[in-house]
Parts: C-alpha cells; sequence; structure tokens
C-alpha cells in the first residue's frame, strides 16, 4: 500500500508539517502559512492550496519544495477553500458570502456570486466534481450544479456584459433547518445520489439526500459540533465537538455501540444494566448521541477541528486547537499516536495523502518534482481578467462552415458579414443568440465596407450583398431554433431519468431506513 501521510496546519504563522502516518515521522514542512478551519486543500496531484487569515491571500506549495510557490491575492478574505477532485477548478468562499470560481489552469476567476448572507464556512466538491456544496455562518447549506456555474450564457446578451461573471446561480437545494452556524460538511459517494451531512453549533448533525433534498435523520450531541466524517460504507457517523470529544454513532440501527469501559462500568448489576440499555436505546431512537452507551474518544482538551477516516477503514485522524492530531484505532477506539504541531500552535487542518512516490521518505534535501508538473495559473483577481493568459489566448471558438458554398462570392460575403458582427460584438463571438439581436444592424456595416471598396458597383453589388447576409442571418436562425427544440427534447428525457431516479433512491432509502429500524 502506498505511505500515507498526515499534513498538519495551524492557524497562526508557522509551517505546515507532513508526518508519516505510520511511524509518525516527520517528512517534510512547507513555510509561509497562517490559515483557518476549512481553508487548506488539495489542488490536482501536484499542489496544496490555503487561504491566509492575515491577509486576502492564497499560498500554493508544490510537493517537492518548502517554499511557497505562488501567492495570489483576492478581492477580500476567504474564509473557506476547496478544489475539484481533477484540479481544475478552484473555489474560495468569503466574509461577505460571497462564492468565487477560478480555472486552476489559467487563473480566470469565472464566476462570482452572492450564495449566503455572511461568512462562507466550508466548502465540499463530489467526487466527479459535478456539484458543490457551501455552508455558512448564516445557517444555511446549498448545492450548486457547476455546470450552472461555467454557464458563461447566464451573462446574458453582449448588451448586458458590463457584469461579467456576476449573474446569480440558482442552488439546485437549499437547507435552513439549522438554527446555529454550519461548522462542517461531509459529502458521500454517489455523486447526484449522494449523502450529505451538515454539522452545527446547535449541537446536531443533519443527513440529507442529495436526490430529493429531504432531510432523513437528526442526530444531536453533547456540544456543538465542529467535524463530522463518515466511514466508507456510511454506516458510522463520528463527530468532534467543541469540548474536545469525538462521538460515534451507527447509522443503520437504533442501538448506539458502547466501548467496554462503559460495559464494565454497567455491569455492576443485572438492574443497572438494563436500566442503562433502555436508556440507551431511547436516546438513540430520538436521535441523541451522549447518554448513557455511547461512544466517546477522550484525549483532546479543545475544539475539535478535522476528522478523517484511512484509506483502509482502520484509523482515525483527528486534529485539535490543543495544538495536536492524534491517530485513533476505530475498532479498540484507543490512541495510537499523537502528533504535536510547531509550537503546540492551534491545528486547525489534518489532511490525509498519499504520499507522492517521487519524494524522498524524509526531509527535504534532494527531492525531485515529477517529470511534468500541473498547469497552474497566477489567479486573477477579478472577473474578466484573463490571469497569466497571453492577450491572444482565450475561449475556444468553433467555426461552422456549412454558411459558405461553392461560390468564392458566397464564402466572401459570408466572411464579410461574420466579421462585420464580430466587430459589433465586444470580445469573442458569444452564441448564434447574439448574431439574432443583431440581425438589423449587420446590414449597414457590411454595405458600407463594400461601399469603400468599390464605389462605382455600390447599387448592384449591395443589393446582392445585402440579400446574401439575410439569407445567412436566416440559415442562422434556422439553425438556433433546432438547437432550441432538441434542447427542450434533452431536458424532458433528463427529467424523466431524473424521477426515476429519485423514485429508485427513495425506495432503496425507505427499504434500508426500515430495515434498520426492524434490527
Amino acid at each position: 500500500m502506498q505511505q500515507q501521510a498526515v499534513l498538519l496546519a495551524c492557524s497562526t504563522e508557522s509551517n505546515i508539517t507532513a508526518w508519516d502516518l505510520a511511524t509518525a515521522t516527520q517528512l517534510t514542512q512547507y513555510k509561509g502559512n497562517a490559515s483557518g478551519r476549512g481553508r487548506v486543500t488539495r489542488l490536482g496531484s501536484d499542489y496544496l492550496a490555503a487561504a491566509q487569515n492575515s491577509k486576502d491571500a492564497i499560498h500554493f506549495w508544490t510537493w517537492h519544495k518548502d517554499q511557497v510557490l505562488q501567492r495570489c491575492f483576492t478581492q477580500e478574505p476567504l474564509t473557506a477553500l476547496a478544489a475539484s477532485p481533477n484540479g481544475a477548478y478552484l473555489v474560495g468562499g468569503g466574509a461577505s458570502g460571497t462564492l468565487y470560481c477560478w480555472e486552476a489552469f489559467s487563473g480566470r476567476l469565472l464566476r462570482s456570486w452572492p450564495a449566503h448572507y455572511k461568512a462562507v464556512s466550508c466548502l465540499a466538491f463530489s467526487d466527479s466534481g459535478g456539484l458543490l456544496v457551501s455552508a455558512g455562518e448564516d445557517t444555511l447549506v446549498a448545492a450548486w450544479l457547476l455546470a450552472e456555474v461555467l454557464d458563461e450564457q447566464r451573462d446574458g446578451p453582449a448588451a448586458a456584459a458590463a457584469a461579467v461573471g456576476m449573474a446569480r446561480v440558482e442552488p439546485l437545494h437549499t437547507w435552513s433547518e439549522h438554527t446555529l452556524p454550519v461548522t462542517c460538511i461531509y459529502l458521500g459517494c454517489g455523486e447526484g445520489s449522494a449523502l450529505l451531512a451538515t454539522a452545527s453549533l446547535d449541537r446536531s448533525v443533519k443527513l440529507w439526500s442529495l436526490t430529493t433534498g429531504q432531510l432523513l435523520r437528526t442526530i444531536t450531541l453533547p456540544a456543538g459540533v465542529t467535524s463530522v466524517t463518515l466511514d466508507a460504507g456510511e454506516h458510522v457517523l463520528l463527530a468532534g465537538c467543541v469540548d474536545g470529544s469525538i462521538w460515534e454513532a451507527p447509522l443503520a440501527g437504533q442501538q448506539l455501540a458502547a466501548p467496554a469501559a462503559a460495559a464494565a462500568a454497567a455491569g455492576g448489576s443485572g438492574a443497572a444494566a438494563a436500566a442503562s440499555d433502555a436508556a440507551a436505546a431511547a436516546a438513540a431512537a430520538a436521535g441523541v448521541v451522549g447518554g448513557p452507551g455511547s461512544c466517546c474518544y477522550e484525549g483532546h482538551s479543545k475544539a475539535i477541528s478535522s476528522l478523517e477516516i484511512t484509506p483502509d477503514g482502520e484509523q482515525l485522524v483527528s486534529g485539535s486547537e490543543d495544538g495536536t492530531a492524534r491517530i485513533w484505532d476505530l475498532r479498540s477506539r484507543q490512541c495510537l499516536r499523537s502528533i504535536a504541531s510547531p509550537n503546540k500552535a492551534p491545528v486547525t487542518a489534518a489532511l490525509l495523502m498519499a504520499w507522492p512516490g517521487h519524494l524522498g521518505p524524509a526531509g527535504s534535501a534532494g527531492r525531485q518534482g515529477p517529470k511534468r508538473l500541473q498547469p497552474l495559473a497566477a489567479l486573477a483577481k477579478f472577473a474578466g481578467a484573463a490571469g497569466t493568459s497571453k492577450p491572444w489566448e482565450g475561449a475556444l471558438t468553433v467555426l461552422d462552415g456549412s454558411l459558405c458554398s461553392n461560390s468564392s462570392s458566397s464564402c466572401s460575403n459570408a466572411a464579410s458579414t461574420a466579421a462585420a458582427v464580430a466587430g459589433l460584438l465586444p470580445g469573442p463571438l458569444a452564441n448564434p443568440l447574439d448574431l439574432l439581436q443583431l440581425q438589423g444592424s449587420v446590414a449597414a456595416p457590411a454595405a458600407a465596407n463594400g461601399g469603400l471598396i468599390n464605389q462605382q458597383q455600390q447599387g448592384s453589388g449591395q443589393g446582392s450583398g445585402q440579400q446574401q447576409q439575410q439569407q445567412d442571418v436566416a440559415q442562422l436562425q434556422q439553425q438556433v431554433e433546432q438547437l432550441q427544440q432538441q434542447l427542450q427534447e434533452s431536458r424532458q428525457v433528463s427529467g424523466q431519468w431524473q424521477a426515476l431516479h429519485g423514485e429508485l433512491h427513495q425506495f432503496c432509502t425507505d427499504k434500508v431506513l426500515a430495515a434498520g429500524l426492524d434490527a
């Protein structure tokens, strides 16, 4: 199995340290970081990104260098940061509740939109990166389709292009059942049918269905929840609280797991054990964790900032504001190893990762990077800026040659029409709908251009040119109508499949919950 490492990041100015999971020995460190909870993320396979506390900046590191590789500045302090699984997109949440989406390869700020009324507290991508979930201090949780975020047609026609990248995006789902700020979210496997867990300072963890948006279960804990995770099979929930405790709750049945010590303590008499079991069953049925028979991992003295389960499902890694990270055995619930952060600074992130094979086992001397790094450009601060792209580099433009006939005159007229329309649009040609809106303004520039070339042929040449341009525009309009009809048919089929998928998912959910209650 590939070597696993734990990355520790702190809220005060210090280094991000990498530790070997098996031996708790330090592998390397990355200098120049001070990031809060939920602001550190991996970007693809080659980079680490962290939003800084004291300045409106994002720092980037590559695994084989301990110095900051790149610094990018943002419009406001970022309170949350997440990257798509393939590293193509980076999303940050601001203190004002605004979400920012960058394209990592080009550095362009693709879109920024108001998503929350207060600061964004956490972000999470689905396995394929097609779904983004955000939560904020306004107690709201929202799910966003990445395709909707990247849809440039939301910016409207060229006449309203002054606010490029600022069009509002409508969420797929919005939940507002929490009563205090949401501190952590966990998005399971399954893309649109994934299980979503949200944790809040209101001492509750809520489980949601992304398919229907319905609340599946609410679990109440003894203290405010600051971190949450589920095992690979999504049978057991682990929640960390503000008092440093970590609670374990099974999701399949009603009876909560009890550690051996609690069972021994409750075994003083048969009546006492029966009363304890009855109280635990009643608490479990009500969705309450922390009563008799519940399971608690004790060792941290301050709030839990991070929880992650190892890929083999045998160990739990927890980070805490007490300046330590602990590795727990999930079977015995015992602490195997404890790792201290530099200068005992509060740990805000304890990330698990497969240590790159091209790096040495320890230290930074003699390390070499991969043969080819993933492209990374400096992030643009404002929408519409090209980042570090060259002036001639931009979005791909597909030219359809169906308008050109065999005769050279038709091709020339079509080319002049395209040139005239492109001259009217501010920037690259947006879509065929812009051609329809400029249908009345195409003929005049083209006719004027023809008059400048040859004034003697203005009478007959201009008339034929206008006629050909009108035919070209009519063909474009016909193509747009056909595309709109195909789009409508595709949406109908997609809606039918979505309805069938939702019914199937609800049926399976009811069966699983019924089986758990019967057990």
